[in-house]
């Protein structure tokens, strides 16, 4: 079972960088700019931070191992 969504507004990797998690982005992927990183990834893979772009990360959630 998944744990429930976890709020992020931005900042270092909230999590082991190896855990594999699942994200929310702040707008759907924009196709003319390729396809986002597929989910579950290990987190190392993504980016945390927040620069205003639709691929920021709103929301994670670990997976269950």
């Amino acid at each position: 079972m998944h744990q429930e969504w976890i709020k992020w507004r931005g900042g270092e990797c909230p999590v082991d960088p190896t855990a594999l998690v699942e994200v929310r982005y702040r707008a759907p992927a924009d196709k003319a700019k390729g396809v986002r990183i597929e989910w579950p990834c290990p987190a190392w893979r993504l980016g945390w931070l927040h620069d205003g772009a639709d691929d920021d990360i709103t929301a994670y959630r670990p997976v269950p191992a």
